[in-house]
């Protein structure tokens, strides 16, 4: 267990080598983030999972949210609450639609963080919807894999958002989606091939009478969710997170990544 400045505590995972075969899934679970320090080659054709799974974040997700949390809607679940703000990391959440009331939509979460995943943890979850109980949908959670070797990844390594819940009753808000969490490769050499994938995207909101609205994805911010007027409104998608690939001696990235990727190559 490692200490971080204005972080949460960090697990660390020494090891000479890592690999992860094809159709192999190294799930990581748990309230804090994982890192991975490699003394040699890691090589990913197999999958690496932190996503969240409805109100269970992955392993660092939903630390110490704050102002990042989407806003809970309010409303009453039988004439029209509102939708549950999205919750965020990398950008803004998206924000919960209205029911019966244009104020009682939940507010979205908003961005936090830096792009150099320093310290290291997950996203954030969404609202609740208006006139219901429970959660919105958990945070993605946080790895890092630092190798003084080659990081060659095939595979994918994911860390998204859930997706929030639907309305309770006949017309309870849709409560909202968690943000994407935090991805983290640096190695001597860094090869991300044609092919796969680093992705941290945000949980879609849930419906009620009125749909959720979508999470940030690869290529669209979060967004808000659908206003109804008389009766439900839509839970806010949640953000998408923060991706950092850094090769200090040679990189080449291809393959799909979240567009808050902070690229660092010689």
């Amino acid at each position: 267990m490692q200490t971080q400045p204005s972080g949460p505590a960090l697990v660390i995972i020494p090891v000479r080598s890592l690999t992860i075969a094809s159709g192999a899934t190294l799930r990581l679970v748990g309230n804090r983030p994982v890192a991975f320090a490699v003394r040699g080659d890691v090589s990913i054709v197999g999958t690496i999972q932190v996503s969240a799974n409805g109100t269970t974040p992955g392993a660092g997700g939903n630390w110490t949210c704050g102002a990042a949390a989407g806003g809970n809607g309010t409303g009453d679940s039988s004439t029209g609450g509102g939708g549950g703000g999205g919750g965020a990391f990398g950008a803004n959440g998206g924000w919960g639609g209205y029911g019966d009331s244009s104020g009682n939509e939940g507010g979205r979460g908003l961005a936090r963080g830096a792009a150099t995943n320093a310290p290291l943890y997950g996203g954030c979850n969404g609202g609740r919807g208006g006139g219901c109980t429970g959660s919105g949908g958990a945070g993605g959670g946080a790895v890092q894999i630092s190798a003084t070797g080659h990081i060659e990844l095939r595979g994918s390594v994911l860390a998204h958002g859930a997706v929030g819940s639907n309305g309770c009753g006949s017309e309870g808000g849709g409560f909202g989606g968690g943000s994407g969490g935090a991805v983290l490769l640096e190695a001597a050499r860094l090869s991300v091939v044609a092919g796969a994938s680093v992705l941290a995207n945000g949980g879609s909101g849930g419906s009620a009478d009125a749909a959720g609205g979508a999470g940030g994805t690869a290529s669209s911010a979060a967004r808000d969710g659908s206003d109804h007027g008389t009766n439900g409104g839509g839970g806010g998608g949640g953000s998408v997170g923060r991706t950092r690939l850094r090769g200090t001696l040679t990189c080449s990235i291809a393959g799909t990544y979240s567009p808050a990727a902070s690229q660092s190559c010689p």
